[in-house]
């Protein structure tokens, strides 16, 4: 009896063992393969994406347009109301929209179901350029997106600062408000106090993706930001000097996804943040937004006030796993303030080193 004990008692060792060697096997192959941006992600768009829009003269729903006309462009994008139709715009256009924004009409709408579009494949077309030189002051958008499921793809989009300008009063490139569904993806959008705003509960479809996103220094400095209750999925896009690649609100539901992103040295202060309610809505709300996951992401910048920055207490929680920091040490990388927990740090890389929590 005691030998066939012996012998079951050993059997279920070697398992144990066999089993933990495993475990530990297959904890170092996710670690090795899944941390920082993830294999097959088109970063920032360009040559390696695989969702670029070219122009189909036999498709009914492609419309092509060659002229640098700013009120053609409007009138197009105004007047046409068949849904699923692909505005595609000609790579080698420049349209300047400065004097198209002016007062009495002010920003560019997009209808229902409508793409914008251009070929930005990263080769030999660069997709058509959308600029403008100067903001009228009693105009906050240059598009302005209140309709569902329109998406904005391939497009070159240059503000007004070129170099650091004056204050403005937090002018947009593209502002969202009050959609559920909104793509853009595959753009280049610089020099904007902000380049891509989400307001008024803009949410559960919403993907700002695969785009270059740089140069927006200027006032609030925001590559993307995400306004009141407004939610997103941020991902595969290329962040370079700006004031913050990413902020949100603080304010209700506002929520965020981050993932798959490459952040360049050379931004002028934190990275990713979620502000306080209360440095919103002058109260004493502790709430930092509602939900943020921060995952699989490359911090390659380096600053003495962190990468990452939660202003307060978010709802749900803020996670912070599997990204790669340049920073040496979890203090550099990622900080709270103000109201503190529901922040979740998980195993991130920092420095070329793994750190487990």
């Amino acid at each position: 009896m005691k030998i066939i004990v012996f012998i079951i008692l050993l059997a279920l060792l070697i398992s144990c063992v066999v089993a933990d060697n495993t475990t530990s096997n297959e904890m170092e192959s996710i670690r090795s393969g899944t941390y920082g941006i993830r294999k097959g992600v088109a970063v920032g768009g360009g040559s390696k994406y695989s969702d670029i829009i070219t122009y189909d003269p036999n498709d009914k729903n492609h419309i092509l347009v060659n002229s640098n006309s700013a009120s053609n462009l409007r009138s197009i994008l105004k007047d046409t109301i068949n849904v699923d139709k692909v505005i595609f715009l000609n790579p080698n256009l420049e349209i300047n929209l400065t004097n198209e924004i002016e007062l009495p009409d002010g920003s560019i709408s997009i209808v229902e179901g409508i793409t914008l579009a251009s070929k930005r494949d990263g080769m030999t077309n660069s997709g058509a350029k959308i600029i403008i030189d100067s903001y009228p002051q009693n105009v906050n958008a240059v598009f302005s997106i209140t309709e569902e499921r329109v998406r904005i793809s391939g497009i070159n989009f240059r503000g007004p600062y070129e170099t650091q300008g004056p204050d403005g009063n937090g002018q947009y490139g593209i502002l969202t408000s009050g959609v559920d569904s909104f793509r853009v993806d595959n753009c280049e959008i610089h020099d904007w106090f902000v380049a891509v705003g989400l307001a008024n509960g803009s949410g559960s479809n919403v993907e700002i993706h695969n785009n270059y996103i740089h140069d927006n220094i200027t006032d609030w400095g925001y590559g993307v930001l995400l306004g009141s209750n407004a939610n997103a999925k941020i991902y595969g896009n290329k962040f370079f000097h700006n004031r913050h690649d990413i902020a949100g609100s603080g304010v209700g539901t506002c929520s965020y996804e981050a993932y798959d992103n490459l952040v360049l040295a050379g931004g002028t202060s934190h990275n990713f943040d979620m502000h306080g309610a209360f440095e919103r809505e002058n109260n004493t709300d502790e709430n930092a937004g509602y939900y943020i996951n921060i995952h699989h992401n490359e911090f390659k910048e380096i600053r003495l006030n962190r990468n990452i920055v939660i202003r307060a207490k978010p709802t749900i929680g803020c996670y912070v796993e599997y990204n790669k920091f340049a920073a040496p040490n979890e203090e550099d990388a990622i900080i709270q303030y103000n109201f503190y927990g529901n922040l979740y740090i998980g195993d991130n890389e920092l420095s070329g080193r793994w750190k487990q929590k």
